[in-house]
């Protein structure tokens, strides 16, 4: 299995000094290979005296799912990190840490940036499901979906393939954003992306995405 390992340092100001502050890391990457769900690792620590990396966090586990392609496609990632870890601790110098694996070739894998932020805002949670697949890409049996979260200026999501009539939960995001989803095909074949128009969703509300019109609909 391929794997790609990325490390960056921080100083100064942009280290942040409080455990209530995160830092948001954002990767990008070129892949060809086979359709899969890459596996993402990412940590924060410190830099050890010899140039090794010390971990301090949890490591924190995500899913990328990308496109069956014989030529280089761009993906990028994102992902917070709490950090309460550190305690009481001055946080005088800190590094990321972000690795991929899965099989296929890469190439240009970069982490872009790391900044501080300090989540306040308390987010919603809504479920949604699919609906109108026929007619959008023939032969569906799967749905993936993620959600423009405008809180952080990027998509969440888990990566997973759900059922035709499963619900999928968004939590702790902010309104005001809008779904991005990927119909799998019972030849393994995944759609290009089909992209709902902006919606408010409600916190605890229910909502069905007609990936034909494009339209979300409150539904319970």
């Amino acid at each position: 299995m391929a794997q790609i390992r990325l490390r960056k340092d921080f100083y100064g100001t942009k280290i942040p000094k409080v455990s209530s502050d995160s830092i948001r890391v954002t990767v990008g990457f070129d892949y060809k290979g086979p359709a899969q769900t890459l596996d993402i690792e990412s940590s924060t620590g410190k830099r050890g005296i010899w140039g090794d990396y010390d971990q301090e966090s949890p490591t924190y586990h995500d899913s990328k799912s990308v496109y069956k392609s014989e030529t280089f496609r761009h993906y990028t990632f994102s992902r917070t990190i709490p950090l309460s870890f550190w305690g009481d601790r001055q946080i005088d110098d800190c590094a990321v840490e972000v690795v991929i694996r899965g099989e296929g070739v890469y190439d240009d894998a970069v982490l872009w940036d790391a900044y501080t932020v300090n989540l306040v805002a308390v987010g919603i949670s809504f479920s949604v499901r699919g609906w109108g697949f026929v007619n959008v890409w023939p032969d569906t049996v799967k749905c993936c979906c993620y959600y423009y979260d405008p809180g952080i200026s990027d998509f969440v999501g888990n990566g997973k393939w759900y059922g035709l009539a499963d619900y999928i939960r968004f939590t702790n995001v902010q309104p005001g954003g809008y779904l991005a989803a990927f119909c799998l095909d019972k030849y393994n074949n995944v759609s290009p992306q089909v992209t709902s128009y902006t919606f408010t969703a409600v916190d605890g509300g229910i909502y069905q995405f007609d990936l034909y019109t494009k339209v979300v609909t409150k539904i319970g």
